[in-house]
């Protein structure tokens, strides 16, 4: 498979309201591509919270849910309550269970990262990747997404194994770094000390 590196930049990002009016969602990425919310793969987002609020349910998928900003409390149906924070690893949950998000501070809207997955389809994994000691990353995933959250960072192919020798992919806030495919050898990384980034892998079942 020839690997596939490409830069999805903020403004290309698609928003909207949710259905009952108390956040917003920004998609950065869905496949297949233009996909609704009844037929994607998967589909990684985040959403802004405004109030208390139920989430949509998603029958047969997956969800992985990692806090950006603030922190809220999730009442997901079957378990008892969580408090999530942004230094906290991802939650998991079906899409089909109940879930009320309820802001545990006032302020500013909180804000998470969500990736949801056809179950059966793929499998995944979302977390925060450190730039203080990350120097070199390989992508190891059938797909790969690399959101630079705040900051700047720029991945490099050192190797012409990984795609065009030298070539450097710039990333600014909200831009988005999207590998298909696994890469035989590693990018180097350099970040600005401020940097915060995620990462999304999908692994094709």
């Amino acid at each position: 498979m020839t690997d596939r590196l490409s830069v999805l930049p903020a403004a290309a990002h698609r928003r909207m309201r949710w259905r009952n009016g108390r956040g917003s969602t920004t998609e950065l990425l869905v496949s297949p591509a233009g996909a609704s919310l009844e037929s994607f793969d998967f589909r990684l987002s985040m959403a802004q919270l405004e109030g208390p609020a139920p989430f949509s349910t998603f029958s047969g998928v997956d969800r992985l849910l990692l806090m950006l900003e603030g922190h809220v409390r999730l009442e997901i149906e079957g378990t008892s309550g969580i408090c999530c924070a942004p230094e906290q690893e991802a939650i998991g949950f079906g899409g089909e269970q109940a879930v009320t998000a309820t802001p545990i501070e006032s302020g500013p809207a909180v804000m998470d990262l969500n990736l949801m997955i056809r179950r059966g389809r793929y499998r995944g994994a979302l977390q925060q990747l450190s730039t203080a000691t990350c120097t070199a990353w390989r992508a190891s995933a059938t797909v790969s997404a690399l959101l630079c959250r705040h900051g700047s960072v720029t991945f490099e192919a050192e190797k012409a194994s990984v795609g065009e020798h030298g070539r450097r992919y710039q990333l600014h806030h909200d831009d988005l770094l999207l590998i298909e495919g696994q890469l035989s050898d590693a990018l180097a990384v350099t970040a600005q000390p401020d940097t915060r980034m995620y990462l999304a892998e999908l692994f094709r079942l």
